[in-house]
């Protein structure tokens, strides 16, 4: 295996990119005069003194470098070769030296920067051939050697210059041309050894004159990125030699520690980022076939917590980042999207009905993103000041890349549904049990009152046919559901110009009944180029979605859970809706047949959504070092949801029923421009990078609501003018600008400092207050480029502490909240306050010019280390945040005419957290690779100072925000059978007593949380196993339905007949059943008890994906540069004791997130 020495330091120039940032905006005048001054400043202005006599090369080296900070590059073959070195000089040109020293050696350099590079020289160097002893044997040695030709490529498919070529066991080597092509003579038999600093090295043993064989190698590419556009060797692969000539590909050598990540205004790597980032990669996000990129993200990003509100395609998502920041303002993260500060909510006036909210994200294509990057500590966020408290996101979509055209091709379709077994329901028999012994119980209770079954209060028991059972559960929520997504790209370039377009299809029914589905098409581009002398360069990239659906105006769950089993079917023979009606009275004993009218489609809710988000990126280089830039983005949503309830669907018993129409229409207009000068300069032995830059951006939004009532005819639905109209709307403009500034200064490759500032206005606060400062600093140590260290812990490959502390800012309110602001009263809004039938204004809230920004300071110290060649890394995270300043609606007297003013209190919010990553190569083989990577969440949430007058948050001071304060649940009362409760003194109480309703507090934040992936490798096989879990408290569904106690019309949980109480004395967990809701209040507050809480822990399998590369002799015989199979399983099973839906979603009426099996076939031409 090769190994690399990175003698002294770390490698710069193209193999490490550093773009680390430290800012100091009083020093930006000074900085730039001394940049512009020493720009034609000579490269060698350091002066050596050696002397040593046959030293090794490798001792020069050490010298040079604490004398100049130059850094030397070489790999252990190459040094090898080196002769030893006798010099004596002082005070001598370093250039001078180096071709003193490298005059009698088989070597040369090259100098980048602050990097020699230490190669072969052009040439075949042999070792003075022996005498054969034997004449016979020398013949036969020599009819031995072959002249094996070869050409090194690099992972684009370029000409890779300068790469080692060693015979091993002896001293003759060579080295590629400017064609990536060697020849060198081998004996069969021997081990050619082909390396290149900065990328893998590659074993091959000559066999025979025809082939030669891959035995050895350390190259770590990915397959499942299929990047490569040559054949990359494998061990035990055999390369056939065409006229004695063969190719071969080296990629970069490529250690997680190294990898490019994205940060705040351009990209670092780990080894030398001071901030906590975590990036997501395009290979992770592949591996779940969901449409939100949000929900690949679940579980593998420490400190981000992601849930499901429902499992209806395109449903919300719930997203925080190390806990509660505010009272009252918003928690999500600061989305942004190629540059483009984005929305994660989508802009309407007509909900979208099953979804209970759509996430704007499902407008960005999960193919189409590079890398994800959650920023989270000060030093990475503090420079988008206001907007960064909560947490940073940045999606990164993929870019056009130099080199021959590429047609890629992926396509996937699978099944989705939901694990049915988990919602265990009452069957026919256990349900009409039931409710004959809720009966029985009341007639008990109440003797006087002569309760019977009748067929107004119950016709499943004396009507309906007992003998009919439906299962509702399959037939609502149980359909198996599909998924179809197909993408189309066509890329390639060259060193001028490089192109990208792509195309995305995607579309997905629901569990549900009926024509339900969700269609997605998505058009992107990509266009980048650089002028002739390299100065010059731009990119342009754009994407354009449409989304079409139409999802019913109801999540169905709740009708599965709450219907009858022996419910009437639902269509009449000859289709119409079944009202199943009393034959006396002729009104319909189904008690709300519109909300079963959704199964056919009496209510229906489609909807079409647009988003445009493009950006451009201008970028010249004045001098070397100083570069202008310019990025532009523009983001445009529209939402146009509209609601239709068909007059069929009313009891006809009622009399005449008209139809009704809703058109809602949201749009969203975004722009931002982002001008910015950088400055990279190498100051002795450290690197210095300036930022300077200012940010302007604009966001309209407008809805407005149409709603058609009094509609005569069905067929009139559809019809603007088929009612009375009523429209009301609203509007409003975001105007934000900003000043920011980063300085980052790097020292020997092993300090590092970054410095950011940044200056804010926001339209959203008071005259006074509308501008604010924020501000972070960062340190880091990478303590493992210390001798002592190295020689102390010889297992230690890489180790660094970091720490940062800075401010920023939240500036998620409402618009126009500081102004005097009125709502108009009319027979649609408000109408119970109009006076004399008069449209008014009603003032609602008062004039604040002091109104301004909330702070967060955030704190963070972090470990960070490898060991054993970095086959293991560790990462912990500690921070304590703390916000203040809290924005809240302050109560006034009535008499002023507003109830409430915007405006701050002195109220402290704290989160505190500890952060686990890992990530392990277990096993690298020769066939087989195993690597796993893990992560641990530990938060705790607190609010430490309030004064203001919420009764709700003065009892939380020194608790968490996510605490819910309940009654204390006694029990089941062995005499009546009731639920029993704590008073004030803690004496057992019924429901309609003094119960105490804030004797308990429970915290709903999760304890812990993370995931656990597992990766193998078997030749061409891929295996990926990943695991979600987390540690919570939630309500306990095996308890019943909240709003309904058990014995009435509403079917129950399974649960509910175990352990219930019959009569007198008996002790048990459940209440007796009642049929006429004299218990459901007890029931409504056994649900606001402790009791009703329950552990919600889970590990959930949340991705399991095989694939299968294709060989390379199959898919070029069919002109295919790679073909991949592959199936994937997304949210696989679950390992609980919740004994509800879902622990996920914790809702008995929402929909459970879907379980989808998939399989699809990755094509490249």
């Amino acid at each position: 295996m090769q190994k690399t020495a990175f003698c002294g330091g770390a490698a710069r120039g193209g193999y490490r990119r550093i773009t680390k940032t430290l800012l100091v905006m009083k020093l930006t005048t000074v900085l730039l005069l001394a940049a512009m001054v020493n720009v034609s400043a000579k490269s060698f202005s350091q002066n050596i003194s050696f002397s040593g006599k046959d030293v090794p090369l490798k001792e020069v080296f050490n010298a040079v470098k604490k004398q100049s900070g130059y850094v030397f590059l070489y790999t252990e073959d190459v040094l090898r070769l080196s002769n030893p070195v006798s010099v004596s000089v002082s005070n001598f040109p370093l250039d001078q030296f180096l071709e003193r020293v490298f005059a009698s050696q088989p070597l040369d350099y090259r100098i980048d920067g602050r990097s020699i590079f230490i190669n072969l020289k052009e040439r075949t160097v042999s070792s003075p051939p022996e005498k054969p002893a034997p004449e016979r044997i020398s013949k036969v040695a020599t009819d031995n050697f072959i002249p094996v030709r070869g050409r090194i490529l690099d992972e684009e498919g370029k000409p890779l210059t300068g790469a080692t070529i060693l015979i091993k066991g002896g001293k003759s080597a060579t080295i590629t041309d400017a064609e990536g092509m060697f020849t060198v003579q081998a004996e069969i038999g021997q081990l050619i050894h082909i390396s290149f600093v900065g990328r893998g090295s590659v074993e091959l043993k000559l066999v025979s004159a025809s082939s030669i064989i891959v035995v050895a190698t350390d190259l770590q590419l990915d397959e499942e990125e299929g990047k490569t556009k040559t054949s990359v060797p494998v061990i035990g692969q055999t390369i056939p030699l065409r006229s004695n000539s063969f190719t071969i590909t080296l990629p970069k050598f490529s250690s997680k520690l190294d990898e490019m990540v994205v940060i705040a205004y351009g990209t670092n790597t780990q080894r030398y980022n001071v901030g906590n980032v975590t990036t997501v990669t395009a290979k992770d996000i592949a591996k779940s076939p969901v449409t939100d990129p949000l929900l690949a993200l679940q579980g593998r990003v420490p400190g981000m917590t992601i849930n499901q509100v429902t499992g209806v395609p395109g449903s919300e998502v719930k997203v925080n980042i190390r806990g509660l920041n505010s009272l009252t303002a918003g928690s999500n993260p600061l989305f942004i999207v190629d540059g483009v500060p984005y929305s994660q909510n989508v802009v309407n006036t007509v909900g979208y009905g099953a979804q209970q909210g759509a996430s704007a994200l499902n407008f960005i294509n999960p193919a189409d993103i590079e890398s994800i990057s959650v920023l989270k500590d000060a030093d990475a966020t503090a420079i988008y000041g206001s907007r960064g408290a909560n947490g940073v996101v940045l999606i990164t979509t993929k870019k056009a890349k130099a080199g021959d055209m590429r047609v890629d091709l992926n396509v996937y379709h699978g099944v989705q549904s939901i694990p049915l077994k988990k919602i265990r329901l009452m069957n026919n028999s256990q349900y009409l049990a039931m409710r004959r012994e809720a009966f029985y119980q009341d007639s008990m209770a109440a003797p006087a009152a002569n309760i019977k079954p009748t067929i107004d209060n119950a016709p499943d028991l004396v009507f309906w046919d007992t003998a009919y059972q439906m299962d509702l559960k399959k037939i609502a929520i149980g359909n198996n559901a599909s998924t179809t997504n197909a993408s189309l790209s066509i890329s390639g370039g060259n060193e001028q110009v490089q192109y990208l377009l792509g195309a995305t299809y995607n579309r997905q029914t629901t569990s549900f009944p009926g024509n339900h589905y969700q269609q997605n098409a998505t058009i992107r581009f990509a266009l980048s180029g650089v002028s002739l002398n390299k100065k010059f360069r731009t990119s342009l990239s754009g994407s354009y979605n449409f989304i079409d659906q139409n999802l019913p105006n109801l999540d169905l769950t709740m009708i599965a859970m709450r219907t009858p089993p022996n419910f009437p079917p639902f269509l009449n023979p000859d289709g119409t809706l079944n009202f199943a009606p009393n034959p006396i009275t002729g009104r319909t004993t189904t008690r709300s047949p519109h909300q079963y009218a959704q199964m056919i489609g009496g209510r229906e809710n489609p909807a079409r959504s647009n988003n445009l988000v493009a950006s451009l990126d201008l970028n010249y280089t004045i001098l070397p070092g100083l570069v202008v830039k310019t990025t532009m983005g523009y983001n445009k949503q529209t939402s146009t949801p509209s609601v239709f309830v068909y007059s069929y669907i009313w009891d006809p018993a009622d009399g005449p029923h008209s139809a009704d129409a809703s058109y809602g229409n949201g749009i969203g207009d975004s722009w931002i421009v982002e001008p910015q000068l950088s400055y990279t300069k190498q100051i002795g032995n450290g690197k210095l990078l300036f930022l300077l830059g200012s940010s302007f951006q604009v966001l309209k939004q407008s809805a407005q609501h149409t709603g058609i009532h009094n509609i005569t005819s069905d067929l009139m639905i559809r019809n603007l003018s088929g009612g009375v109209s009523s429209v009301y709307g609203s509007s409003s403009e975001y105007r934000y600008t900003a000043a920011f500034s980063k300085i980052n200064y790097e020292l020997a490759g092993k300090y590092l400092l970054n410095i950011s500032l940044r200056r804010d206005g926001s339209s959203r606060f008071g005259d006074d207050r509308k501008f604010s400062n924020f501000w972070a600093a960062g340190a880091g140590w990478i303590f493992s480029e210390e001798r002592a260290i190295r020689d102390a812990l010889p297992v230690l490959s890489y180790g660094k502490l970091r720490a940062s502390y800075g401010i920023t800012g939240n500036d998620q309110i409402g618009d126009y909240g500081y102004l005097d602001r009125y709502q108009i009263i009319d027979s649609w809004n408000g109408g119970g306050s109009i006076y004399q039938g008069a449209i008014g204004l009603a003032q609602v809230s008062l004039f604040n010019p002091n109104y301004e920004w909330e702070k967060t300071t955030k704190l963070e110290f972090g470990l960070e280390a490898g060991f054993f060649k970095d086959r293991l890394l560790v990462n912990f995270s500690h921070y304590i945040n703390k916000s203040s300043n809290q924005l809240q609606s302050l109560t006034l007297p009535g008499m002023v005419g507003a109830t409430t003013v915007s405006g701050n209190i002195p109220a402290t919010i704290q989160n505190k957290g500890l952060e686990i990553m890992l990530s392990t190569d277990n096993v690298h083989s020769k066939d087989f690779n195993w690597r796993s990577t893990f992560n641990i969440s530990f938060q705790q949430n607190r609010l430490l100072e309030y004064t203001g007058t919420d009764s709700r948050f003065q009892q939380m001071v020194g608790k968490s925000l996510s605490i819910v304060y309940l009654s204390h649940y006694l029990g089941v009362d062995p005499a009546q059978g009731r639920f029993l409760f704590a008073d004030a003194e803690g004496k057992p109480v019924y429901a309609d007593g003094a119960v105490d309703p804030r004797a308990v507090a429970i915290d709903l934040a999760p304890r812990f949380f993370g995931g656990l992936e597992n990766t193998f490798t078997y030749k061409r096989f891929t295996a990926s196993v990943f695991f979600q879990y987390t540690k919570q408290k939630g309500p306990d569904a095996s308890m019943g339905d909240p709003a309904y106690s058990p014995g009435g019309i509403f079917n129950q949980w399974t649960y509910l007949a175990e352990d219930r109480w019959h009569k007198p004395g008996d002790i048990a967990k459940r209440p007796r059943y009642s049929q006429n809701g004299s218990l459901n209040y007890d029931n409504s507050i056994f649900f606001n008890s402790d009791g009703a809480y329950t552990d919600a822990s889970y590990i959930r399998c949340k991705n399991i994906s095989l694939s299968w590369e294709l060989p390379d002799n199959w898919t070029n015989k069919v002109w295919l540069k790679r073909c991949r199979l592959y199936i994937q399983v997304h949210n696989a099973f679950t390992i609980t004791q919740y004994k509800g839906s879902d622990p996920e979603t914790l809702s008995y009426n929402n929909l459970p997130p879907l379980r989808i099996y998939t399989g699809g076939i990755q094509l490249s031409l």
